[in-house]
């Protein structure tokens, strides 16, 4: 019966994983909702996400919803909710550090064996140094290659990274990778896109 469940709870999680990254997020939407209240931990950290970005139907951010996700995605042993629960500390902190230190090997081996949401959360992890040596390049070759493989999140970490660079060769490389996202079904980048039109006229 515990293989039954968990071969259904492999299937469900990863159709709604590819649903969220095909753009469709209110369908996944449902399916993480109906997995966590069933206490599956990684579905906690999707709907973490949600709630930390404002994504589908969630309107505006929360960042108290997504710490408690988070923390309840950890204590069901989600290694990258666990990860997450960090950034509820400055980044200086004793929590923040060990935090990153408990859970960086775990990650990293997630993101090796192909995960491509772990392999995102290190691209995070390797550009500030967080847990290892700061080296913004290898983050953002990882944000390209998960951007490659379809995740709009990844796309679109780069179009906020290029512009916070504020230069103008900077912009045109945030509003290529804001494209790419939108093209890849991210409903934000296409909401800054409308406005960043708008504003053009």
């Amino acid at each position: 019966m515990a293989c039954h469940n968990r071969m259904w709870y492999n299937f469900h999680m990863k159709n709604a994983e590819e649903m969220f990254i095909k753009g469709n997020v209110e369908d996944a939407f449902e399916i993480f909702l109906a997995l966590a209240n069933e206490g599956n931990g990684r579905a906690m950290y999707f709907l973490a996400l949600y709630y930390a970005l404002g994504l589908g139907d969630i309107d505006f951010p929360d960042d108290v919803i997504a710490g408690k996700l988070l923390n309840k995605g950890a204590e069901a042993g989600d290694i990258l909710a666990k990860l997450n629960t960090a950034f509820a500390y400055e980044p200086d902190s004793y929590e923040f550090v060990s935090t990153i230190k408990e859970s960086f090997d775990e990650v990293k081996e997630l993101a090796d064996s192909g995960d491509l949401f772990a392999q995102n959360e290190m691209a995070d992890l390797y550009m500030n140094g967080w847990g290892t040596s700061k080296d913004l390049e290898k983050g953002i070759a990882i944000l390209k290659s998960c951007s490659e493989k379809g995740l709009w999140l990844s796309s679109y970490r780069l179009a906020q990274y290029y512009d916070s660079l504020g230069t103008p060769e900077s912009q045109k490389e945030s509003t290529k990778w804001l494209h790419k996202a939108a093209g890849q079904g991210c409903q934000k980048a296409e909401a800054v896109i409308k406005i960043m039109e708008l504003l053009e006229d």
